[in-house]
């Protein structure tokens, strides 16, 4: 079974298109590009994934960022499913 888990899209996030990925689901990605697919978009945006000891960021940039201000409010709730190493899929909750 594929792991999904809940992100608050805090505001920083919000303002930068970032997405941070839980410490404990670090270990179903790996350093490089990534493929997120949203609702409401035809084409996935890509993003690089930045891992450190102890934390995963991914770094979507300004279409994350402009999907997250389309269909959100900061301190809204995202739900993500990890379809692979390389690819998730994000949608509101």
């Amino acid at each position: 079974m594929r792991p999904s888990f809940k992100v608050i899209v805090q505001p920083s996030y919000y303002e930068r298109g970032w997405l941070y990925i839980p410490t404990a689901y670090g270990h179903d990605f790996r350093s490089g590009e990534i493929k997120i697919r949203l609702p409401e978009r035809e084409l996935p945006v890509y993003a690089d994934v930045d891992k450190a000891p102890g934390q995963t960021w991914t770094l979507g940039g300004s279409e994350l960022r402009d999907w997250f201000r389309e269909q959100l409010h900061a301190k809204d709730e995202v739900l993500v499913r990890v379809q692979s190493t390389y690819c998730i899929d994000i949608a509101p909750v």
